[in-house]
């Protein structure tokens, strides 16, 4: 069988032929690339496990729990009912206070801090579920060098 090579062929139906589609398999047709790092937030991996969170620093981030499961635990009431969770790791460079939140987010969202993995509520520091019309923010204090 013959297969003929189509130079506009666009698996996923987004508008972007596959040779220009940041996200050839999944449709993304804002070719948003949230991270820089060449590929669709559509296709990014979810950081999924406590073990393997996505370290970040002081910013924004654009992201989903599309493909997450649930693995942690905390004293908020949506990570108790079985909800997905992604996870992320700060390590600041210097002691104080620092302010997370997922104001704006497009979908109901929970904050839950912890010292280490996997999260628990033994290692939890802070969280929450309801802040900015449905969506959560937690400010705490930092110690330099620490993950959290």
């Amino acid at each position: 069988m013959d297969v003929p090579f189509n130079a506009a062929l666009d698996t996923d139906a987004d508008g972007y032929a596959n040779a220009d589609d940041n996200c050839p398999d999944d449709p993304n047709p804002d070719q948003i690339d949230s991270d820089g790092d060449g590929i669709g937030d559509a296709c990014d991996v979810v950081p999924d496990f406590c073990e393997s969170a996505l370290p970040i620093c002081p910013g924004t981030y654009v992201g989903a729990t599309t493909g997450a499961t649930t693995d942690g635990s905390s004293t908020c009431s949506q990570l108790e009912t079985g909800n997905r969770d992604v996870w992320y790791s700060y390590k600041p460079v210097a002691s104080g206070s620092v302010t997370i939140d997922t104001c704006g987010s497009l979908f109901s969202s929970t904050i839950s801090i912890h010292t280490g993995c996997p999260g628990t509520t033994a290692n939890q520091i802070i969280c929450n579920d309801f802040c900015c019309q449905g969506n959560s923010c937690v400010t705490f204090g930092v110690t330099a060098g620490v993950v959290y």
